[in-house]
């Protein structure tokens, strides 16, 4: 095989992912208006297309099962087979189906599949007689128990059939690892403007290169700084490559939902937000799973029975929310059920029981929250296929964290829940406040920056409970010492350092430095292992005098000096090194 062809393959390959997941969204919106048919017209030239398309390139295989696939969504389309749950059920398992082909032609090219089983399953369908498809009441035999009829031989066949797929397909997909996308769609509008600003840099360097060689000082200073502006123009650009929409991420949830309700026997539907709000594509990618879990989550443990909903006088169907949106130049995501909410109470019991806490802990509603971040911790008495086994949130946080990400819990019980996380838009460069303590520069992320001043004697007491306190506006702020959280003491007085102070879910707290030197774009770096399980160190980056400093979470290091019933909760839910801690 040459490098053209295989480049072509490999090209078809992520043509037909993307063709793939709208197709699946096209089988969900059919099963909710089954009588549009512009959804099933959609389906059908998705189908076509990808037949076409695989044999065009080599791919023989999957253009004969594709081939099949699309006879099967014809008769749909001429209405000789009725939408229904079962119809659509047998579209999902095809869809699933080829994405794994594609998955593992990726790895591949010669890769070859055993179809057999989703093409039986199929081809009974295309082998019944159309009128014995269409009559209503013969489309409960397809679901239910065998009865007298020609078409009775079909559960026991098709659930022989759906053994077979899973003996097949399932121990396939698990045992592989995850290969992630590395194409990207890019627009060609920002094409544009990264080589129009390209254009103007080379010409700018020419320019500059004239100015030095005659010593025009002047405008040798002039073109630099014109040289400045457009690099970080194109700086800007350049990452806004990498940043994608979050609308096929979130459209994969309908599929979740979809699946987890009908296994759980409840009506829940998921209502999606802000699809177009965009993210790097390297912390996209990372956020599928803790999201799955998430969506998971709250259709089993938030939302209720349809018996149990109409008992509290709500509606028998639950909804879910997913959106996204920017604030502060970070992305929110919120997953927002209307459930039974969480039970503080409770929470507390299984984490006493599971010994978590003790039964002499005191803790605040929002700690109870962070309960179920806990290895372990489950309020399911019995394992189900969703869960109980007690994992799965404590992953998530983990997940989240390790993309610079905070999570948080809002409840009311009875009425439903939130879960927020919040994501940088990008690791790989941020803006951030170069801070000094002890002849030492540290980065301090803007957007985690509420405000910055210079304490005043009269604003500053010890406190009992809370120990150095700055008075601002009235309210009481935890203050602490950067060093504090290096083994580092400082030199100078509170009045002569700055004052950073920062807001975790509106409770304030400061940080004093000795000085800020000024506002940065700095590149982002993995930290080192050593500095890797160090709480509250997202990353290190080079500064312009070529010295190495480290990328600061305030957040986390406020963690470093917690309460008690905290350091215990902290013990359990994200482990800190010992080392690290101050």
């Amino acid at each position: 095989m040459d490098d053209f062809e295989k480049e072509l393959k490999l090209g078809f390959l992520d043509e037909a992912e993307q063709s793939i997941a709208d197709a699946e969204l096209a089988f969900l919106a059919l099963e909710t208006e089954p009588e549009n048919n512009e959804h099933i017209n959609k389906i059908f030239r998705l189908a076509h297309n990808l037949k076409g398309s695989s044999k065009a390139v080599g791919f023989e295989q999957l253009g004969q099962f594709t081939h099949e696939f699309e006879s099967f969504v014809l008769r749909v389309k001429n209405n000789e087979l009725k939408v229904s749950a079962t119809i659509i059920s047998v579209m999902l398992k095809v869809t699933d189906f080829i994405k794994t082909m594609l998955a593992d032609l990726k790895v591949n090219l010669d890769a070859a599949f055993s179809t057999e089983p989703l093409l039986t399953e199929m081809k009974f369908f295309l082998e019944i007689p159309a009128q014995a498809l269409v009559e209503p009441e013969l489309e409960p035999v397809l679901m239910t128990e065998p009865v007298e009829a020609t078409v009775i031989s079909f559960p026991e066949k098709l659930k022989h059939t759906e053994e077979r797929i899973s003996v097949m397909a399932g121990p396939q997909v698990l045992a592989k690892p995850q290969v992630l996308d590395e194409n990207i769609r890019v627009s060609l509008s920002k094409i544009d403007k990264l080589l129009n600003l390209v254009g103007e840099m080379v010409i700018l360097q020419s320019v500059l290169s004239q100015n030095s060689a005659n010593n025009n000082f002047v405008n040798f200073k002039k073109t630099t700084e014109q040289l400045g502006k457009v690099t970080k123009d194109i700086q800007e650009t350049s990452m806004g490559l990498r940043m994608v929409p979050v609308k096929t991420t979130f459209h994969k949830m309908q599929r979740i939902v979809r699946d987890t309700a009908q296994l759980l026997d409840k009506d829940v539907v998921l209502m999606l937000f802000g699809e177009e709000t965009e993210l790097d594509k390297g912390i996209l990618e990372n956020i599928n799973d803790p999201l799955v879990h998430l969506i998971r989550n709250s259709v089993d443990h938030g939302i209720e029975s349809a018996a149990t909903r109409l008992a509290a006088g709500k509606k028998p169907q639950g909804s879910i929310q997913l959106k996204a949106f920017h604030r502060s130049g970070r992305l929110v995501i919120e997953v927002i059920d209307d459930g039974a909410g969480l039970d503080t109470e409770n929470l507390k019991k299984i984490a006493i029981t599971k010994k978590i806490i003790k039964n002499t802990d005191f803790l605040t509603e929002a700690e109870s929250y962070k309960l179920i971040f806990a290895p372990g911790f489950s309020t399911k008495e019995l394992v189900t296929e969703v869960s109980g086994r007690g994992v799965g949130m404590d992953v998530v946080k983990t997940n989240i964290e390790k993309l610079g990400g905070e999570i948080e819990i809002e409840s009311i019980k009875l009425k439903g829940t939130t879960i927020r996380i919040t994501l940088p838009l990008t690791m790989a460069i941020i803006d951030g406040l170069i801070a000094t303590y002890n002849n030492e520069k540290y980065i301090i992320p803007l957007s985690h920056v509420h405000e910055t001043l210079r304490p005043q004697a009269a604003q500053i007491y010890e406190e009992k409970n809370l120990g150095s306190v700055l008075l601002l506006r009235g309210e009481n702020v935890p203050m602490h010492y950067l060093g504090d959280f290096f083994n580092e003491k400082s030199h100078k007085k509170e009045t002569e350092m700055i004052a950073f102070v920062f807001r975790n879910n509106n409770k304030p707290f400061a940080i004093l430095v000795d000085d800020i030197l000024g506002l940065q774009q700095v590149v982002v770096k993995r930290p080192s292992l050593g500095l890797q399980s160090m709480k509250g160190v997202s990353g290190t980056t080079i500064l312009g005098d070529g010295k190495p400093s480290l990328i600061l979470e305030p957040n986390d290091l406020l963690l470093r000096k917690i309460t008690r019933v905290e350091k215990v909760l902290n013990k359990n839910i994200s482990p800190i090194n010992k080392e690290s801690v101050a």
